[in-house]
């Protein structure tokens, strides 16, 4: 039973993250989002969080729900950031040594452009 639940969360976890990438990519590619598909991917995702995460990804969740309906991009990236830090710290017996700054690293493979998006000397 505590490895279906596990392996539930994971998924529901990899979904959400996927949910970000997803949009993320197509911005990278200009391509357009596919907005009905993304809206049924948000309510599953809502769903199996509610029902699969802990507390923190749940209420880190949440905020970066709120965020986005804001266009303060720098809010949005770092709600994104904290509900990935806490996703990491859930599915690591709630320890993790990557910091925002690492995951921006990661999507933007660029110091500039991490810089552009957020900025990085605040979250390092």
């Amino acid at each position: 039973m505590r490895e279906q639940l596990s392996e539930k969360k994971y998924k529901a976890y990899a979904d959400a993250v996927k949910m970000f990438y997803s949009v993320f990519k197509d911005l990278r590619l200009h391509k357009p989002t596919n907005n009905n598909e993304m809206l049924k991917n948000m309510i599953d995702a809502k769903r199996d969080i509610f029902i699969y995460g802990s507390d923190k990804v749940f209420k880190a969740f949440n905020t970066w729900l709120l965020s986005t309906k804001d266009d303060n991009k720098k809010e949005q990236f770092s709600a994104f950031l904290d509900l990935i830090l806490e996703i990491r710290k859930d599915l690591c017996n709630g320890k993790t040594n990557l910091t925002k700054h690492d995951i921006m690293l990661n999507l933007t493979q660029s110091e500039e452009e991490a810089k552009k998006l957020y900025d990085a000397e605040s979250w390092k």
